[in-house]
This record gives structure tokens, sequence and C-alpha cells, in this order.
């Protein structure tokens, strides 16, 4: 399966790692330690993509997208909700887009944000588009929570 693409925001794609030390890597390369990550890529997941992640805070409400006007008689697109998220398999911090299907399934399953803190597995197994709503489209997720590694904890 594909692996989720990260998607910067008008700034070229780096990846940032969590270090706890200023350390200098095998390449040579100095690495500081982080104090805070003010900017954060996005994890957009797409149908067939599958992600490794630690869940490290609540999920929130973006910012409402600017020039996102509705058409008549429409109501105003709700803005996208967030998942601050570290990739198990690389260190990467970011954030995962959640559509509503994926949002629902972290309020249904862990009531009180208690997925906060646990890693888990999310693979988007299809699109689908509604047959009511105006024919949005959705994805299908299978989610499994699992054990994070002692080192990323």
């Amino acid at each position: 399966m594909a692996t989720a693409k990260a998607q910067t925001p008008a700034a070229p794609s780096t990846v940032t790692t969590i270090t706890t030390a200023n350390t200098v890597a095998d390449d040579g390369v100095f690495r500081p330690k982080v104090l805070k990550q003010v900017t954060m890529p996005l994890f957009k997941l797409r149908a067939g993509s599958e992600i490794f992640v630690k869940v490290t805070g609540k999920m929130f409400l973006s910012k409402p997208i600017k020039g996102d006007t509705p058409k008549d008689g429409e109501k105003p697109k709700e803005p996208p909700t967030l998942i601050p998220v570290v990739k198990l398999d690389t260190g990467e911090i970011g954030q995962i887009i959640a559509g509503s299907v994926l949002r629902d399934i972290f309020k249904d399953e862990y009531p009180n944000d208690s997925y906060v803190g646990k890693g888990f597995w999310i693979v988007v197994t299809e699109q689908k588009e509604a047959k009511v709503g105006g024919g949005r489209r959705y994805n299908n997720y299978t989610v499994s929570e699992i054990e994070v590694p002692a080192a990323k904890k």
C-alpha cells in the first residue's frame, strides 16, 4: 500500500524529527534540540494509503479556509479537523487532516479524548460518494490501535 504524503502549504517539503538533545547525525549534519514546533506539515490520507502514528494532542478545528465562499443556498463548509501526530516509522511530526468518518471513529471509540498518547495504524480502505447531501465524497478507514515502541513514548 502507498503511504501518506506530507503536504506543507507555502513552504518547501522538509522532514522534521523530534530530538531530545543537540546532536550530530551520522551524515555529519547538526540536528538541534527542537523546543517548539511552530508549523507542521499536513498528512492528507488518500484512498489506498496507510500511516502509523502516535496521537500527541486532541483533535481541533483548523482556521476557516480563506476564499471558500458557499454557493447560494449552501451552508459554509466546516473547517477541517486536524489531529496532531508523530509518524512512528520516521519520527516526523505533523497533523492528519481528519475527515468526518475518521473524526467520528475517534470520538465514538475513545471518549474524553482518550486516543491521545496512543498509537494507531490508519488505512484508508476506499473513497465513496454519498448518495445524499449533495454527493459529497468520504473515506472509509480501518483503524487499529497499536503498541507505541518504547523509544517513541
